[in-house]
């Protein structure tokens, strides 16, 4: 575990634990930190994070790709990591990832 906030770049993911928010970064490591996942987001430097899921807050630069199981969307990160997207951010997830791509 680190002691000071990861660069950016470095973030995979953010993840919710009920009022902690846990950083999951390329070389494996978390970061904890003691703020929730809604103040996370509303910082500067995670304006361009996609929220998937009321518990998860995606680097956009880390999808490898998006499928359908089982009638659920799942986004498949580069590094083998699968994380559910909710029904309700499904339509967001489509339009975040189009303005991202432009």
């Amino acid at each position: 575990m680190l002691k000071k906030q990861p660069p950016i770049e470095d973030v995979i993911y953010l993840e919710s634990d009920s009022n902690y928010t846990i950083y999951h970064l390329q070389n494996g490591c978390v970061f904890i930190s003691s703020k929730t996942l809604k103040q996370s987001q509303q910082e500067l430097q995670f304006s361009l994070f996609l929220r998937i899921h009321k518990s998860y807050l995606l680097n956009p630069n880390f999808i490898n790709k998006i499928s359908i199981e089982r009638n659920k969307l799942i986004v498949i990160l580069k590094n083998g990591t699968q994380l559910s997207v909710s029904r309700r951010k499904a339509l967001e997830l489509k339009e975040d990832l189009r303005k991202f791509l432009e």
